[in-house]
């Protein structure tokens, strides 16, 4: 049996639709995640560690994380990232 043209072309809009349901879904996640984590980080990027040669166990991973939210952000669209400000 072969596939009626209508029925390909629903079928194709359906994909296309959901993939780009899923997109933005995924970037609505991102965002929220960057919107939770971007003002400590951000904290920390300005005062880091807060005496001189003492570097609390924890330093080492929030550059970590720091460098890989910037990182992260470079992946969303600008409009996405602007519209949280």
């Amino acid at each position: 049996m072969v596939p009626r043209p209508g029925l390909v072309v629903r079928a194709a809009i359906r994909c296309v639709s959901s993939a780009f349901s899923y997109i933005e879904n995924v970037q609505n996640g991102l965002k929220k995640f960057i919107d939770e984590v971007e003002p400590q980080i951000e904290y920390y990027d300005k005062y880091g560690v807060v005496v001189e040669g003492m570097i609390p166990a924890h330093d080492f991973a929030l550059k970590k994380i720091s460098t890989e939210l910037k990182e992260l952000k470079k992946l969303l669209p600008e409009d996405i990232l602007d519209d949280r400000r």
